[in-house]
């Protein structure tokens, strides 16, 4: 299975710009911008106030990206699978 998160910015005229997608393959997490994967060492925590980290589980990981940033400055889609 193939999760793929996009992450998206604000420009200079307050519009949406892409700024990557951050990609799981099933066997590791992957970015098209180096900068994006210091995603990967966010620990989220979850509304049931557990916590998931990429390392422990990758899918649930990615899965949840959009819960935790949603900032319209940093915001992650849900994911996208195929």
């Amino acid at each position: 299975m193939r999760l793929t998160v996009e992450f998206y910015g604000l420009g200079a005229e307050a519009e949406p710009i892409k700024l990557g997608d951050v990609i799981f393959d099933g066997a590791e997490i992957t970015a098209t911008d180096e900068k994006l994967l210091k995603v990967k060492d966010e620990t989220l925590v979850l509304a049931g106030g557990g916590t998931i980290h990429a390392t422990t589980d990758p899918e649930g990981f990615m899965r949840n990206l959009w819960r935790h940033f949603k900032s319209p400055y940093f915001l992650a889609r849900k994911p996208t699978e195929g």
